[in-house]
C-alpha cells in the first residue's frame, strides 16, 4: 500500500473505499484479508506514525445484496484486524470522538 520506510505520520484514507475497489476489482475474501494482513504488518514494521478511516458499516439495516453483505463483512473483519493491532482506537459519532481503545484505558 505504501512505500516502506517512511516516517513521520502516515494517513490512510479510507480503508472502506479501498476495500470496495478490491471488491469490484474482482478479488476474493481471502486475497482480501491477506491484503488487509500485509497493511498491518507495513504499519507495524515501518518507523511512521499511521492514521487508518475507515467507515462503520454494520451497525445498520443488513444489506440486500449479496454484495453489499459482503462488503460490510469483509470490512467489519478489516476493521477488527486494525483496531486489534492498533495503540489507539476512536469512533467518530455525531463529529464527536469516542475512544474505544487506548492510552489511559
Amino acid at each position: 500500500m505504501f512505500e516502506r520506510g517512511l516516517t513521520g505520520t502516515v494517513i490512510i484514507d479510507c480503508l472502506t473505499l479501498y476495500l470496495s475497489n478490491l471488491l469490484l476489482d474482482g478479488w476474493d475474501d481471502e486475497e482480501i484479508r491477506r491484503e488487509v494482513k500485509d497493511i498491518i504488518h507495513q504499519i507495524k514494521d515501518g518507523d511512521a506514525d499511521c492514521i487508518v478511516v475507515s467507515n462503520e458499516v454494520g451497525m445498520g439495516i443488513v444489506p440486500e445484496t449479496y454484495l453489499g453483505r459482503r462488503f460490510r463483512d469483509l470490512a467489519g473483519r478489516a476493521n477488527q484486524m486494525l483496531a486489534g493491532e492498533a495503540d489507539e482506537v476512536y469512533l467518530i459519532a455525531a463529529g464527536i470522538p469516542l475512544k474505544i481503545k487506548g492510552k489511559g484505558d
